[in-house]
């Protein structure tokens, strides 16, 4: 019994010690990775995309069908005939 809570709390021990470990390596890693201006392209894209509408003028795009077939009848007109025009196009 003693040797069973002797092992299981090594074994949290140790696995705590894993963790702690392995977080002290990713952080000196970024922090070489900073020093050496690898992260510069990373954090410049990041902040890039902060501004960016292409994300957003896709999920508008594609939006759009969506929202015009709970309009009644008019915008159910125009989806339809949106997707009957579609499927008329040649299929390259």
């Amino acid at each position: 019994m003693i040797g069973t809570l002797l092992s299981s709390v090594t074994s949290l021990a140790s696995s705590y010690i894993d963790g702690k470990t392995a977080i002290q390596k990713a952080e000196a890693t970024i922090k070489m990775k900073e020093a050496t201006g690898e992260i510069d392209w990373d954090l410049a894209a990041m902040r890039a995309s902060q501004s960016s509408w292409k994300d957003e003028w896709l999920t508008l795009l594609f939006s759009i069908p969506l929202i015009l077939s709970f309009m009644g009848e008019w915008g159910r007109g125009i989806v339809a005939d949106g997707f009957t025009a579609l499927a008329g196009m040649p299929q390259w």
